[in-house]
């Protein structure tokens, strides 16, 4: 699904879902790293591993460049080094799309977006297990995020 070198650590065990905030960290999931205009995730992976993450995803060339870095991950966890983080992200998550139930639900427009998707929400749940968005994750870094997030049980 998404080319990556094992750094350091091992990929058996289960993956539920992927942050890209060490503070919001359920347990399980896949951290990815990213470079921001105000910070750098690649800062965070040490804690992200500590609070739970079940691996980290680091840009290739950053673990290159911090080998200290990568010698302590290596005492906390799973890092997987990558391209580029938000293509890996994307590339997961295509894969992970494809198996995931068929019937996906996309609401557009300029307005309203977010109440239209908790009403249809709350009807089909009368039916179906439903999964949906947090909020109003519906952006580049958001909605793969949501989708990854998807329960395997849902219809």
């Amino acid at each position: 699904m998404m080319a990556s070198d094992l750094l350091c650590g091992s990929l058996a065990g289960t993956y539920r879902g992927a942050a890209i905030d060490s503070r919001r960290l359920a347990g399980g999931e896949l951290f990815f790293a990213f470079r921001g205009e105000h910070t750098d995730g690649h800062r965070f992976v040490g804690d992200a591993l500590r609070a739970g993450a079940r691996a980290a995803v680091v840009e290739r060339c950053f673990a290159a460049d911090h080998t200290e870095a990568l010698d302590a991950w290596q005492r906390e966890g799973t890092v997987l080094g990558v391209e580029a983080g938000l293509e890996a992200l994307h590339a997961l998550t295509r894969g992970v799309r494809r198996q995931v139930p068929e019937h996906l639900v996309a609401i557009t427009g300029s307005a309203g977006k977010t109440t239209t998707k908790e009403i249809l929400a709350a009807l089909l749940a009368t039916r179906y297990r439903v999964a949906r968005s947090p909020g109003n994750l519906n952006n580049l870094l958001g909605f793969p995020l949501a989708l990854l997030g998807i329960p395997a049980d849902t219809e």
